[in-house]
């Protein structure tokens, strides 16, 4: 039986499964509200303002989640809902956000850049790419190459390596927008999706 979960006043926007805790499910909505769900009894363990575009728990302990509203990062602690960190310096909406597997950088993109942000130093923002005449739409961490960020945009998905400043690499992807992006550090795959109705893996 699908279980139903029900609170949100406005449509819901993303959801994420907490790392540690298989009964924990976040989700925004935008409205600007996120809320924490217990699985075991559908029920809302609390809600918070700071999120409307997407909801990430961070890897591993799942301590901290990333919500992105507008061209804002707000990272929240899950048990207080505090805001410890507010990532700013996009000028456009964010569209897509992803953790490293270790949970200590957060890679997000909106129309005119693609932004990494380190816990590491404080919340900074360490690397910042623009690309002239393109519009980002998704990013990933790449599973295999830690430091090499996967970015979507029309048709293409390039490949960044920040340490090398902004060079990156262009591949033909699809026929459309590339709308969303996901690793699989297990296998190293990369799955990206699109428009042009084609789900396309990546090795």
């Amino acid at each position: 039986m699908p279980c139903s979960l029900v609170g949100h006043e406005d449509q819901v926007m993303s959801v994420d499964f907490h790392p540690k805790s298989p009964n924990l499910l976040c989700s925004c909505d935008s409205n600007d509200i996120i809320r924490i769900w217990n699985l075991k009894d559908s029920s809302c363990l609390g809600f918070h303002k700071g999120g409307n575009t997407q909801v990430r728990f961070q890897p591993r302990q799942g301590n901290l989640l990333a919500a992105a509203t507008g061209n804002t990062i707000n990272l929240l602690n899950v048990e207080t809902g505090v805001i410890q960190h507010c990532f700013k310096g996009h000028e456009k909406e964010i569209r897509s956000m992803c953790w490293d597997v270790c949970g200590e950088y957060l890679v997000s993109t909106s129309k005119d850049s693609t932004r990494i942000w380190s816990l590491v130093t404080g919340g900074k923002c360490i690397h910042e790419l623009h690309i002239g005449g393109v519009d980002f739409t998704s990013c990933t961490f790449h599973p295999g190459y830690t430091q090499v960020v996967a970015i979507g945009s029309y048709q293409n998905i390039y490949m960044w390596n920040p340490t090398m400043g902004s060079k990156t690499w262009t591949f033909p992807a699809h026929q459309g927008i590339v709308s969303a992006m996901s690793n699989a550090p297990d296998t190293n795959l990369m799955a990206s999706v699109s428009h042009d109705q084609w789900i396309k893996l990546w090795r």
